[in-house]
């Protein structure tokens, strides 16, 4: 079942903040208001609402649904998935506190994902009435929005890279690397943190099987790479592979 999001209208000087704003991709549209907005900032501020918690495994939007907002996450986690016509299931991303969602619909005004709560969320919504005034009203705020949109495209150019070139080890240490840094660029732990999807999910995401996701983890963890602890993983030493995940060394791939 879609979720409805029951949610409020952020009113004009009350646009909520603290540790969730912090590293959220839309701040700069929320916070530094008289630099960024000048006169659209109250009409942007009237717009954005933030809505009631999510439970975990609730859709807040299905592939091919109408597009009607963006969303920026809050708390908690979300994953995309795509049906393809032969009912084969496949995770296409993961979302975490900061990231903007909803992207893959604005291409045709349809979603070509489904989005699912990992665990309980929160989000802010930006409607489409919002979106195309930000367009269309301040260069400044439609170059920012433009930037988003590019980010998420490169991102998953470098995801399909990744399926292409990248062995299984240098995948995982490429997920696990990339994890961290979206955890530090929203200022939390980078070193120490919970992966709130499943390693079925992982395993999805990667294009590997879930027996692999496993023993790898578990190679990762006894080469003191890593320390896991059910969903809790803590990086150790990842200084075998590169900023993105590959091997700076072929004798120390992990996979024999």
């Amino acid at each position: 079942m879609v979720m409805s999001i029951a949610s409020r209208t952020t009113q004009n000087k009350r646009a909520v903040t603290g540790i969730a704003c912090q590293g959220c991709a839309f701040s700069p549209l929320c916070l530094d208001r008289d630099k960024v907005f000048e006169s659209s900032n109250t009409e942007f501020l009237h717009g954005l609402k933030q809505g009631k918690p999510i439970r975990k495994g609730t859709s807040i939007y299905s592939q091919g649904a109408e597009f009607k907002s963006l969303y920026v996450v809050r708390s908690g986690a979300l994953k995309a998935i795509n049906v393809s016509s032969a009912g084969v299931e496949q995770v296409t991303g993961f979302y975490l506190p900061g990231d903007v969602v909803g992207f893959d619909g604005m291409a045709d005004g349809f979603h070509v994902n489904s989005l699912v709560a990992l665990d309980t969320v929160s989000l802010c919504e930006l409607p489409m009435a919002q979106v195309d005034f930000l367009l269309s009203a301040n260069a400044q705020t439609r170059r920012h929005i433009f930037s988003l949109q590019s980010q998420s495209m490169n991102q998953q150019q470098r995801f399909l890279l990744q399926h292409c070139q990248d062995t299984a080890e240098e995948r995982v240490a490429a997920f696990l690397l990339d994890i961290s840094g979206r955890y530090e660029r929203r200022h939390l732990s980078a070193d120490k943190f919970r992966l709130p999807m499943s390693r079925k999910d992982i395993a999805s995401y990667l294009g590997l099987a879930v027996e692999t996701i496993s023993r790898l983890f578990s190679r990762f963890q006894a080469s003191e790479f890593i320390a896991v602890e059910g969903r809790e993983v803590t990086l150790l030493d990842l200084s075998a592979f590169g900023a993105d995940g590959h091997s700076e060394d072929q004798e120390l791939r992990l996979i024999g």
